[in-house]
């Protein structure tokens, strides 16, 4: 385990520089001192006697070129030694700073798949690890905003995929009618029909896609108030009997015997209702069922919308809730923007519910909606 931490390392370059730039200019000092000494022609008696006693007289000649050595020897000493620290802290501090330099020009210019090395240092690889778990971020952010610019695109796609034939179909309409194609009543009449279906298709599209502005941005407001979902679903039931009917396929509602009741926003929830029994018709076989069933279990209000339609891949369940998904590769190629079941769950999570699916490719599909029971009377 290392015991020095980068900044000690440092401190320590520096005091020993200083260290030995001190012993430098004291040496360089001597040198000129003794050399100014010995080139007296008139030494003091004291300090030659005491030279002398020590060196001898033919030594006492060579005693400035040797203290000049010695003053060089330790300069260079001094030099290597000040050089050798100076290099090992550029190799591990200055090497990895240039690395992450050049690393954050990169993440700078959107490269977030870019390496970074940690170091053996301890508060650069701090640092490494900092900047790498920012280019994660970056990264994760980037392909957030990828994935909705995408989404928008295919929005805009499905959008007006969806248009052109509702659109279309009016035209065509209005133009039989100009034309005196359709001149009968009846004629007439079936026109007039067709063109309100599709007109209200359009409505419909229309208000998912303003409900669904309104949820992302925050704007959508909700209206909670006590509702008895035994009325509720019977209501629905009945407004949807004659469609499914008509269609050629059977309905049935299952209810408790006593009353259910939970704080919502009627309106929404209809909404949601709406989305769920109009995905049970159009993904439907011919003659098939459509069943709605509700039931109080515990502190939860459960419904549930089933079909005998073609069903949902396993891999797709998952997915069916994101915003403009559409499994259209196994569900007969019904055309839509992606919007409902996303519309569905938003609403249902501001009502602290819970929807889910459930479905076998081939055998149909089960949507499960949960809301938490208010207990009491109606008010």
């Amino acid at each position: 385990m290392r015991n020095h931490h980068l900044r000690t390392r440092f401190l320590f370059v520096l005091a020993a520089a200083e260290v030995l730039l001190i012993l430098m200019v004291i040496l360089f000092f001597l040198l000129i001192a003794a050399v100014f000494l010995f080139r007296l022609p008139m030494r003091p008696p004291a300090v030659h006697g005491i030279l002398t006693a020590f060196f001898g007289e033919e030594q006492l000649a060579l005693l400035p070129w040797m203290l000049a050595l010695w003053v060089f020897l330790s300069l260079a000493a001094a030099a290597v030694i000040i050089a050798v620290l100076l290099l090992r802290l550029n190799r591990k501090v200055t090497r990895p700073i240039e690395d992450l330099t050049a690393a954050t020009e990169k993440i700078c210019a959107g490269e977030y798949d870019v390496e970074i090395i940690g170091s053996e240092e301890r508060e650069i690889d701090d640092l490494c690890r900092s900047l790498d778990a920012m280019r994660l971020r970056l990264k994760e952010r980037s392909l957030r905003e990828q994935a909705i610019l995408e989404d928008r695109h295919r929005l805009i796609a499905n959008i007006s995929h969806d248009m052109r034939t509702p659109v279309t179909t009016i035209k065509g309409y209005v133009q039989a009618i100009e034309d005196g194609v359709a001149s009968t009543p009846e004629q007439i009449e079936n026109c007039f029909r067709h063109i309100r279906a599709k007109a209200e298709f359009l409505e419909y599209l229309a208000e998912d896609m303003t409900e669904y502005s309104d949820h992302e941005s925050g704007r959508m407001r909700y209206n909670f108030e006590d509702v008895e979902l035994r009325a509720f679903l019977g209501d629905m039931a009945e407004e949807y009997r004659d469609e499914t009917e008509s269609g050629g396929f059977v309905f049935s509602l299952s209810l408790p015997e006593e009353d259910v009741m939970v704080r919502a926003d009627r309106r929404r929830l209809q909404r949601v209702m709406q989305n769920l029994l109009s995905n049970a018709i159009k993904y439907n076989r011919p003659g098939g069922n459509v069943g709605v069933a509700l039931e109080a279990k515990g502190p939860y209000a459960y419904i549930c919308v089933s079909d005998s339609g073609v069903g949902i891949p396993a891999a797709s369940l998952k997915k069916v809730f994101d915003s403009f998904y559409r499994e259209d590769s196994s569900r007969g190629g019904v055309s839509g923007h992606g919007l409902g079941l996303a519309i569905a769950k938003q609403i249902v999570e501001a009502h602290h519910g819970k929807i889910w699916m459930q479905s076998r490719e081939g055998e149909g599909s089960m949507a499960f909606l949960c809301l938490p029971l208010k207990r009491g009377r109606k008010e």
